[in-house]
């Protein structure tokens, strides 16, 4: 290998594990399940208590949404934890949108 082909893989490799970037991104995510938990609350309990109806659709949502990046971190982390928890996510999710949609028939009879 000559000393541009090391050079241009040294690039590429900086370019997919670049420590700031990563940084950043996990606190951008952060901030994106914090926003995320704290409308869905603002709304859950504004239907809980107009409603009378608790809306676990929206917890589908986050739980949607935090799975989500779990499995994309995956991708770029290569870590088996990231894919079981992003999993298990999207399972909750499905979970609460049978539940969800359970009620709302019981709730038109």
């Amino acid at each position: 290998m000559n000393k541009e082909e090391i050079l241009e893989k040294s690039k590429n490799d900086y370019k997919k594990h670049d420590p700031i970037e990563e940084t950043t991104m996990q606190k951008v995510y952060n901030y994106i399940y914090v926003t995320m938990a704290v409308t869905v609350s603002i709304v859950f309990f504004i239907h809980l208590f107009m409603l009378k109806r608790a809306d676990l659709g929206l917890w589908a949502i986050v739980e949607a949404g935090v799975g989500a990046g779990c499995l994309a971190r995956s991708k770029y982390k290569k870590k088996k934890t990231y894919i079981t928890l992003g999993v298990m996510y999207l399972i909750i999710a499905v979970i609460l949108i049978i539940v969800d949609t359970a009620i709302m028939v019981t709730s038109r009879e």
